[in-house]
């Protein structure tokens, strides 16, 4: 349901869980049936109570939007006024793709190791078509951010830092 608004918004709808397990919205970038449903959820790891939510939320806002920070530092500030087991997270839609590629790839290779060339190339396209479902090509050409870059699915373990790191650099393509 949050497809049609984020495409509306011209992919740049922030999703944000302000409930227990709220990160749990992340989950939508599984199928790829449809534009990406949001460009960044943010959201609780954890079960969190109600004057956490409301601190959290309350520093998360005043660092977006009063004092301009970028989401990392957000995310920091809205975790500093939780409690020590509580959590908050957040990734953006590409981060998520990248993501569900990877573990894509890896179960590949666990169920068929050595698979012949020709089946790769077969689910390649396939990858291609369903990251171009999720990011239509016309945002792509707009938004270096939005190409996808093969290397960063089939690189050797990357990181979340390194994988957020190479978002952060031009895209191949």
């Amino acid at each position: 349901m949050l497809a049609p608004l984020n495409r509306a918004a011209d992919f740049q709808l922030m999703l944000i869980g302000a409930a227990c397990y709220g990160a749990a919205a992340m989950g939508a970038m599984t199928g790829a049936t449809h534009v990406a449903p949001f460009a960044v959820c943010i959201g609780y790891e954890t079960e969190v109570l109600d004057e956490s939510i409301i601190n959290s939320m309350t520093e998360l806002y005043s660092a977006l939007l009063v004092r301009r920070e970028g989401a990392r530092a957000a995310i920091a500030t809205a975790q500093r006024a939780l409690r020590p087991d509580e959590s908050i997270d957040f990734s953006t839609s590409v981060i998520l793709a990248y993501q569900v590629f990877r573990l894509c790839v890896q179960e590949m290779d666990k169920e068929s190791p050595g698979a012949a060339p020709a089946l790769w190339d077969h689910y390649r396209q396939r990858f291609f078509e369903a990251w171009d479902m999720w990011f239509p090509r016309d945002l792509e050409e707009r938004d270096e951010t939005y190409r996808l870059d093969w290397s960063i699915v089939t690189a050797p373990q990357p990181a979340d830092e390194q994988l957020a790191q190479a978002l952060e650099a031009p895209q191949q393509g």
